[in-house]
């Protein structure tokens, strides 16, 4: 029988350890060699136990203080640092790390997956000593503080971390700069950078030099981004922070609202840029890709209220889709896609489907069928993603829901040259929402 004291089964209660990094370790460890336990069910429990406690004692070695940067600023060696220091230092610590632990807090300061930091104020760290994403050297920020406390008291240095955890405490907090600093992280711009230039600027200065920052990024006049197309690959990333700015400005312009764009949502769930209304079968090659492309659009076909012209050819071509639906060739789908398309279609012009009046961020990346849909089979999976709570981006929501097209012109099923020309100028039209993040057009003599 395994005895525990009442100190060790303290140490891992489950919900300590999600409040103290040390249980958090001490619960990991335990849950692994209680599985390890259940597994083996050969043998007796004792003679285990004898043999895992001789490979512990001769096998394990455990690094303390020599790796442990919580460690440099509580070694009672420093003369500015008594038990009373210790104690705050360490509440401090705790206190930190568990706010670090937000996963909004934690998506707004970096792209890094929160796995890559188990203790999370090492990150605050990283920061501080500007360790490099291509850094080598696996101990550099200790190394780093570590030559810091050989002419600067442990006391002091804690307190510049204190003070450069709460300016960005402070900018997580404030509406423009969660925003703004926000986006420039998620496009990739150095969180470092962005904080060593703070320090040269007043607020106002550094309000300013946050719009610059983000022009800089986009690079783009709005003749250029007019010429974007999803069509060229080397295009995708531009079009990616245009979207990814519309929303986040979208969201912070909201007036009297407290909600805020969720960074958190944005690079955990793998949103991908899409077509509006999409016309090509790529990638609907499997039959079973094929069938459920044919389901959804014939769901949208009975639906729709058509002119009495063109509900025959509905008809007609809801009948042919039956008739051919489990008898399927590349030839016959691509027959049926095509005259879907043209009766969901507001007209044959296909010249704007890779521009940016025809892109939205979406999350349905891995589905075929919905990928290559019409506007109206998507705005259905929009719809059905509302009313389960999933989460949708601000912008994408408002283009399917036809937010930003005048009453008198909706066209509910369709997504035509009106939406095209209203979303595009809410985007970066004169008052658009990104124009002013945008350099000015090249003056042709």
């Amino acid at each position: 029988t395994r005895v525990k004291s009442k100190e060790f089964l303290e140490a891992i209660d489950k919900d300590l350890a999600e409040d103290n990094i040390d249980f958090f370790y001490i619960y990991n460890a335990f849950e692994a060699i209680e599985e390890w336990f259940k597994e083996d069910k050969n043998g007796d429990d004792l003679l285990k136990t004898i043999n895992l406690y001789k490979f512990f004692s001769e096998n394990v070695k455990v690094i303390w203080y020599e790796v442990n940067i919580k460690a440099l600023f509580l070694s009672k060696d420093d003369a500015c640092i008594n038990l009373e220091k210790q104690l705050e230092i360490a509440t401090s610590w705790d206190n930190i790390e568990n706010e670090l632990r937000d996963k909004d807090f934690w998506a707004f300061l970096t792209n890094e997956p929160a796995k890559n930091y188990p203790t999370r104020i090492e990150l605050l760290f990283d920061l501080m000593s500007e360790k490099q994403e291509d850094e080598k050297e696996q101990f550099f920020t200790f190394y780093h503080f570590s030559k810091k406390l050989q002419t600067t008291s442990g006391l002091e240095i804690w307190k510049s971390i204190q003070e450069y955890y709460l300016v960005l405490k402070e900018w997580y907090q404030k509406r423009e700069l969660y925003h703004k600093v926000g986006y420039l992280v998620a496009v990739g711009k150095s969180l470092q950078t962005i904080i060593k230039d703070s320090k040269e600027l007043t607020k106002t200065q550094f309000k300013e030099s946050l719009n610059a920052q983000i022009e800089q990024e986009l690079n783009l006049s709005v003749d250029q981004v007019f010429e974007l197309s999803y069509d060229n690959k080397n295009d995708y990333s531009k079009i990616d922070k245009i979207l990814l700015l519309f929303n986040v400005e979208t969201v912070r312009l909201l007036q009297n609202s407290t909600e805020m764009y969720s960074f958190e949502n944005y690079k955990s769930n793998h949103w991908s840029l899409e077509h509006i209304h999409a016309q090509q079968s790529e990638g609907l090659n499997k039959k079973e890709d094929q069938q459920e492309w044919l389901t959804l659009h014939k769901k949208s076909l009975n639906s729709i209220r058509f002119s009495e012209e063109k509900q025959q050819k509905v008809n007609d071509l809801v009948l042919k889709i039956d008739e051919n639906y489990n008898f399927l060739t590349k030839e016959i789908f691509d027959v049926l896609f095509a005259e879907v398309f043209e009766l969901l279609s507001e007209n044959t012009d296909r010249s704007y489907v890779d521009s940016m009046a025809n892109m939205a961020l979406l999350s349905i990346a891995n589905n075929a069928a919905l990928n290559n849909a019409t506007f109206d089979v998507k705005r259905n999976r929009i719809l059905e993603m509302d009313k389960n709570g999933e989460y949708i981006p601000i912008c994408t929501r408002r283009v399917f829901l036809k937010y930003y097209t005048n009453s008198l012109d909706h066209q509910l099923h369709f997504w035509g040259e009106e939406d095209r020309k209203a979303y595009i100028n809410e985007m970066i039209g004169l008052d658009g929402v990104i124009t002013k993040y945008l350099k000015p057009n090249a003056i042709i003599e």
